[in-house]
């Protein structure tokens, strides 16, 4: 270990002191007022870069590392600049996070309804009305399940159809006497909420509807990568150079 005293021309100082840094040869003095890192100050770096590399990752931004003379090695200025703008971004983030989420659960909604409904239409069954002297129970479960449907239902007078719906699900449609529907809650039966008046066409209108809002979705995430990738990728290879 050698302590090295350089001059420098001003406007080479960050470009050098950069460059050394991330080669990690520069080490501070542990000892002394003043010469060792302030943990608060790098606390705070740390934090941020979490948010940075999280923002990052949930954009799908790919690391570009920097060259060195583009690093500036000013933590507070550094915190300054990106502190709020990253706040910005997360509340942005949150927010077509919520709208794809809400989204997406409608889909599936629908996914089931659609399929609920198909099976209804197939079996000439109208749910225009509550029927009065019979079961009808439609609802999803798991694949593996609807194959144990008699064995659940017994010697009850009934009748059922099963749907696929992609590889684990299923959407079962059971009619019998008063109290059929009972004998399902022994399995993950959850029942599909149905819509009187409505068809399974106008269900799967509604279902492309709802994939073409997903698709604007998909499109803002595009913006707001194209928007802050270069900023969020500096951000983080800054905040590391400032913690080294």
């Amino acid at each position: 270990m050698a302590y090295l005293r350089l001059l420098l021309l001003r406007e080479d100082v960050l470009r050098t002191t950069g460059e050394l840094a991330r080669r990690e040869v520069l080490h501070p003095e542990s000892e002394g007022p003043g010469h060792g890192p302030d943990p608060e100050l790098s606390e705070e770096l740390e934090g941020l870069l979490r948010r940075i590399e999280s923002l990052r990752s949930k954009l799908g931004i790919g690391h570009r590392p920097l060259r060195p003379q583009d690093v500036p090695l000013d933590p507070e200025g550094l915190i300054s600049e990106a502190e709020g703008k990253v706040s910005e971004l997360e509340e942005r983030i949150g927010e077509v996070e919520a709208k794809r989420e809400e989204l997406s659960k409608r889909e599936e909604d629908l996914i089931y309804q659609v399929r609920a409904y198909e099976l209804l239409e197939e079996l000439n069954l109208e749910l225009s009305e509550e029927p009065r002297y019979v079961d009808v129970a439609v609802g999803r479960l798991p694949r593996a399940q609807a194959d144990g449907i008699e064995d659940y239902v017994g010697d009850l007078t009934c009748a059922w159809d099963v749907k696929p719906v992609g590889r684990d699900e299923a959407v079962v449609v059971l009619v019998g006497q008063r109290g059929t529907s009972d004998a399902l809650s022994g399995l993950r039966f959850a029942p599909v909420e149905l819509r009187k008046g409505i068809t399974s066409e106008e269900l799967e209108l509604e279902r492309w509807r709802i994939r073409e809002e997903l698709a604007d979705v998909a499109e803002e995430v595009e913006h707001l990568r194209e928007e802050w990738g270069e900023r969020l990728c500096f951000w983080e290879e800054a905040v590391r150079a400032n913690l080294r």
